[in-house]
């Protein structure tokens, strides 16, 4: 092994390469320059190779460069002693780098061969863009549906909130509305019958007002009736056109086929109405209202609060001065406009929203600043026949005389002006806090000809103390709320509702409609 050795060191024996080259300075140094521009070119390579592995240690295959490395540096070497020969003959030693060189190649084409197949199957620069592009859609896609995840979880919150004001709200109309109405009939002063008027007119506005909260919160108690909408919205056409001025013009297209849908009557005439009061205000130099009902198909996709399949759309749009987009978020929100004090409240889109999502429907907006809006109502398509037009509205009750009625209520004052109330009825009335304590006096006697009962009442609701006594007494059941998600499951279970705050001549007119039942 020695002299193996010995004998690759030795250069005693041989002669330069220059010499074959006859020394001619031109071939020496071509070869010299070529030799070395490769040599360094080589070292460049594994150099780069090293650093882009270090800043990147999560690269796929990163021995695999390493590989390359050595086997480019064994390379350069070879040309570094192509060079080195031209005038020490050590041809032994570039024999040994060769020999390394090649060892080198051998193993970095075994360890490639294998993986050429995974090697290919790595994304292109083409497709990573393409999948990036995906990426940022689906990216945009996600930022969409959360933004409308948060609107509607912000509008439900506020929702709730409005219906629980208006609860207590209510309470106290009906408090102020009674007292007013009890000092209406022993005063007679034209002042205090004018101050009278005023307290009973902003009761009146107050109570509109919770109305209109209501809605939002889809708390309000609704009728709905299974009416074909283009001859809903024909009728319409004539109220709507009296709410505009005179520079102001309305168009309606109706659907060639019926559009079937089950809502309440008098909830989409005031939906209608709101959006006419809200175009008007948005066309000051006058324009054209648009109104189309159509069918439609949804798919789920439109970010409509998931309502899908067959639906019915009424495309309402305006030429008006359109709504700006960091405005248009915001103004289904109870109380939010953009008009002046005298102009409005800010409560008829929200009681559009209220009634669309009370219905199973939804809404969307299109507008751009200076062209106009279309307000885009979408309600789920029903498949059965209309509805025939009711005969009306019963009469108001005479006085009863001599009747008696119990009264559950766990509100001390409007417990007061609801007795009040019912003794102008003629009814005896005896008053209990509670359900519970509702239940006890049913025990003890059952000589009552009429029950009125509120539905929100701590411990027992009066729907289930209702639904508890409706088949044991032989009294007529109202129940009265000025606020719950309950009222329109008593409706669809025979109750009769009064609304709070009710007057006496509500409370008349709903006990002429309610019957006292057969005694059991």
């Amino acid at each position: 092994m020695t002299s193996f050795l010995a004998d690759l060191l030795n250069t005693s024996t041989f002669s330069p390469h220059g010499l074959c080259l006859l020394w001619q300075p031109d071939l020496i140094w071509l070869h010299v320059a070529s030799d070395a521009i490769i040599a360094v070119a080589y070292f460049s390579i594994p150099f780069a190779l090293s650093i882009f592995v270090s800043k990147r240690p999560d690269a796929e295959f990163g021995w695999l460069f390493w590989a390359f490395a050595i086997f480019i540096t064994a390379c350069g070497l070879t040309h570094v002693f192509a060079i080195y020969t031209l005038w020490v003959p050590a041809y032994g030693i570039e024999g040994l780098v060769k020999a390394v060189t090649a060892v080198a190649s051998i193993v970095t084409a075994a360890v490639l061969w294998p993986l050429l197949p995974r090697l290919l199957a790595l994304p292109s620069p083409a497709q990573l863009r393409a999948a990036r592009a995906a990426l940022e859609v689906e990216g945009q896609q996600r930022r969409h549906t959360e933004a409308l995840l948060r609107h509607a979880q912000k509008m439900e919150a506020v929702g709730q909130l409005t219906g629980g004001v208006a609860h207590d709200f209510n309470n106290l109309l009906m408090v102020i509305g009674g007292a007013a109405q009890r000092l209406g009939r022993s005063r007679h002063d034209d002042r205090d019958t004018r101050a009278l008027q005023m307290i009973q007119s902003a009761v009146d506005r107050g109570a509109s007002l919770t109305r209109r909260l209501l809605s939002f919160a889809r708390r309000h108690t609704v009728a709905p009736k299974v009416i074909d909408l283009s001859e809903r919205i024909a009728a319409v056409l004539g109220m709507l056109r009296q709410s505009l001025r005179h520079d102001m013009a309305i168009e309606f297209l109706p659907a060639p086929q019926p559009l079937v849908v089950k809502v309440d009557p008098n909830e989409l005439e005031v939906a209608l109405l709101n959006l006419t009061l809200n175009a008007r205000d948005a066309m000051p130099s006058g324009g054209r209202i648009t109104i189309a009902a159509a069918a439609a198909v949804l798919s789920g996709r439109e970010g409509l609060g998931g309502l899908r399949g067959d639906v019915v759309r009424i495309s309402y749009t305006d030429t008006g001065v359109g709504i700006p987009e960091d405005v248009r978020d915001r103004i289904f929100e109870p109380f939010f406009t953009t008009k002046t004090v005298d102009r409005g409240t800010g409560l008829g889109l929200s009681q559009v929203y209220g009634f669309l999502r009370q219905a199973g429907g939804a809404i969307a907006v299109e507008s751009e600043v200076g062209r106009g809006a279309t307000f885009h109502l979408y309600l789920p398509r029903c498949d059965e026949a209309p509805e025939a037009e009711g005969a009306g509205a019963a009469a108001p009750a005479a006085a009863a005389g001599g009747c008696r009625a119990l009264l559950v209520e766990d509100h001390p004052e409007v417990s007061a002006v609801a007795q009040d109330y019912l003794v102008q009825c003629g009814y005896e009335v005896v008053h209990a806090p509670s359900a519970e304590a509702a239940l006890e006096i049913l025990l003890q006697r059952d000589d009552f000809d009429l029950i009125l009962s509120d539905i929100v009442m701590p411990g027992m609701s009066g729907l289930e103390f209702g639904r508890r006594i409706r088949d044991r007494v032989g009294a007529a059941i109202v129940l009265a709320t000025g606020y719950s998600d309950k009222a329109a499951e008593a409706v669809q279970e025979g109750f009769a509702l009064l609304h709070k705050p009710y007057s006496l001549d509500a409370l008349r007119t709903i006990l002429g409609q309610t019957r006292r039942p057969a005694s059991v």
